[in-house]
């Protein structure tokens, strides 16, 4: 299931609503009717009606697979399926209130290394939405770029870079990519 969050996350960084609706499409095939009727009281509670373009169906019940593709804003309801998904992997990890040096501190108790992964890539849509998630050239791992540009993790560049001739990377820098 991380493949599938950090595919919508990539394709919600590049905003084009084709590829935005096939990774929704790929993510989950259990959210595909949503509540729409009615506001929701809380404003941290999901409001599915903002990725309704149009009129909301009467019943309250909206199915955005089945409604024309131009009736749905595929970027809202993208970036609302990844924070409702990010919210019920994270329910777990607890907030705690402990003593260090005789005053209180707000920390996470993390469960698992699948939910240090989902912490970074919540930091990173939070961060840095649009420059999106690469592959590593050098060990094939996904990065989360912190720069338009990046190729390597941290570990990886120096080998990466050692790898690349300098007539390499000139050539690579000066040819146009790929539409």
């Amino acid at each position: 299931m991380i493949q599938e969050t950090i595919d919508l996350a990539q394709a919600l960084a590049g905003r084009n609503p084709h590829v935005i609706r096939d990774a929704l499409d790929r993510f989950s095939r259990a959210d595909r009717l949503f509540w729409v009727g009615s506001e929701p009281v809380d404003s941290t509670a999901f409001n599915w009606r903002r990725a309704v373009r149009g009129m909301v169906p009467e019943d309250g019940l909206w199915q955005p697979f089945k409604a024309h593709r131009g009736q749905v804003d595929w970027e809202t309801l993208g970036w609302s399926v990844l924070a409702q998904h990010l919210s019920r992997v994270l329910t777990w990890g607890a907030l705690r209130v402990g003593l260090r040096g005789h005053r209180p501190q707000l920390g996470w108790r993390v469960g698992s290394l699948v939910e240090v992964m989902y912490l970074q890539l919540l930091e990173h849509v939070t961060q840095h939405p649009d420059f999106g998630i690469g592959q590593c050239d050098y060990c094939g791992a996904p990065i989360l770029r912190v720069r338009r540009q990046q190729r390597w993790h941290t570990g990886c560049a120096p080998a990466g870079r050692q790898r690349e001739s300098r007539a390499t990377r000139k050539a690579r820098l000066t040819t146009p990519p790929d539409p």
